[in-house]
């Protein structure tokens, strides 16, 4: 007997023992376990769905970053792109809900860093020319390093084990790769 076939039989037999069984119990022990394992089930889903939207804004912060630092300037037309290769990469949750910030950090000669340009996508980007702290030895002295800031607000559709929103962010800093400073034309 292969075994789908006593798989089938002995499926078949457990419902006519669980339906000739008038004692109850397995019922009751079902209805009490029952919740339990669709609270768990619906948790794991939920949980499963944030791991994602993380791994979503991660991967649009890196795009981001990297796309920008293989230019060697970069106008309207070109941060406007970045800005929709990143909304495609958070496909399928809601590109409404996220915020973009591409910066340019620049190092004078003794370096210093300050923001040589910077664009935003659904929020303010950084104001020109002040000063910006980046981790250590990140920019070499009259150069330039690219940032790309990402603020994702999750929201469940469950809205059974968490009320309200989650709020993902993450940074990426990537070199610039064919010049020392991208310039920003407009």
């Amino acid at each position: 007997m292969n075994t789908q076939a006593l798989l089938q039989t002995n499926l078949i037999a457990f419902g006519r023992r669980f339906v000739a069984n008038r004692s109850g119990t397995p019922t009751v022990e079902f209805a009490l376990i029952a919740p339990l394992l669709i609270a768990l089930f619906l948790g794991t889903v939920e949980l499963s769905s944030v791991m994602t939207a993380n791994r979503k804004v991660e991967n649009v912060a890196s795009v981001a970053a990297d796309i920008t630092a293989q230019a060697q300037q970069i106008d309207n037309g070109d941060i406007a792109d970045v800005f929709q290769a990143a909304q495609s990469i958070l496909s399928p949750f809601d590109p409404a809900s996220v915020s973009i910030i591409v910066t340019s950090v620049e190092a004078d000669l003794l370096g210093k860093t300050t923001v040589g340009w910077s664009d935003g996508y659904n929020t303010v980007p950084h104001t020109k020319g002040i000063d910006f702290a980046v981790p250590a030895a990140m920019v070499i002295p009259g150069g330039s390093i690219i940032l790309a800031e990402v603020q994702y607000d999750y929201s469940t559709n469950l809205k059974i084990f968490m009320n309200g929103q989650v709020t993902i962010t993450d940074k990426f800093f990537a070199r610039p790769r064919r010049v020392l400073k991208i310039q920003r034309k407009i």
